[in-house]
């Protein structure tokens, strides 16, 4: 329903002391973004998810490095919360990180571009934008990225692509601060609070 139906609707009723959340945003315009980040300063948040890898966009913008650090700054210029950047493997790293390290506190994975993942391959959902390729099926290359963010930078990096428990404990050794459960919501819903239970007591000893 858009911002202005998230700030009507949920925002008043967000409470840090109930459960910390992290709002998402995207758009393909700057200023846009830069309109919804000073909006999201009167509502209690952990913190703003900055979405630059939306699967369907498009594809010149998704490559664009520029606008991503445009964005960064804009955003991080009016908001009052810590700041995690979503990208995906179809950007230009490097430059991006090194560009947004003194702006940035976190990144995440976002999934892999269809086009990415298989370029002979007519997407399925090609007339909504292509869609992207996520849980256990874009392990390799976010897994792959996950590395390389890790040792780019000491910015943390979310693990994406949790399907099976221990694939947990394979992201921290490739460097993640933190895991981030996503796709497998879609098929198996009670995994990740069982993993999360597990993973707690495991750790507390």
């Amino acid at each position: 329903p858009g911002i202005e139906w998230w700030c009507k609707k949920v925002g008043p009723r967000v409470s840090s002391q109930k459960i910390r959340l992290v709002a998402s945003i995207h758009s393909e315009s700057v200023s846009e973004l830069r309109e919804m980040a000073a909006l999201l300063n009167l509502y209690d948040l952990a913190g703003i998810e900055l979405n630059m890898s939306c699967p369907n966009t498009d594809a010149e913008l998704l490559w664009n490095m520029r606008y991503v650090v445009d964005a960064c700054r804009a955003v991080k210029e009016v908001s009052r919360f810590p700041l995690i950047l979503k990208i995906s493997i179809a950007h230009h790293v490097e430059g991006i990180i090194r560009e947004t390290r003194e702006i940035v506190e976190a990144v995440s994975i976002n999934s892999v571009p269809w086009d990415q993942a298989f370029p002979r391959r007519r997407s399925p959902l090609a007339r909504f934008g292509g869609g992207g390729v996520s849980g256990k099926a874009a392990q390799g290359p976010n897994w792959w990225l996950l590395r390389q963010l890790a040792k780019a930078s000491s910015i943390p990096v979310i693990g994406p692509s949790v399907w099976e428990y221990h694939d947990i404990e394979r992201v921290r050794a490739l460097g993640a601060k933190a895991v981030s459960f996503g796709s497998i919501f879609l098929r198996y819903p009670w995994r990740p609070t069982q993993f999360v239970r597990r993973d707690l007591k495991e750790r507390r000893g």
